[in-house]
């Protein structure tokens, strides 16, 4: 086989597992009983998980936190709902909204 057909070879392999599209559900999922705020979507996780890590986090406040099961939560603007808010560790990821 020449350096070509190598190449074209390699080109030609179908991308790694880690490289293959995210599964994005959406949501509308009460983290609290009594409270204001909503999964809208989960991506790589059921909404189910995604309300299970939210509801584990005691609120503080703060508009950037991580949770206790290591997801990065940042702001994102507003959403359809109210503030939305963006959590992702790896491949995992959801979106949480406090209603206005």
């Amino acid at each position: 086989m020449n350096r070509k057909t190598a190449a074209a070879a390699a080109l030609a392999t179908p991308p790694a597992a880690s490289l293959r599209a995210a599964s994005v559900v959406p949501c509308y999922t009460k983290v609290y009983p009594n409270g204001p705020v909503f999964v809208t979507s989960a991506r790589n996780m059921t909404c189910a998980a995604a309300k299970r890590e939210q509801a584990r986090y005691k609120w503080t406040g703060k508009n950037r936190f991580t949770t206790p099961g290591r997801f990065t939560c940042r702001p994102s603007g507003r959403g359809s709902v109210g503030y939305r808010i963006c959590c992702v560790k790896d491949v995992e990821g959801h979106r949480i909204e406090f209603q206005d």
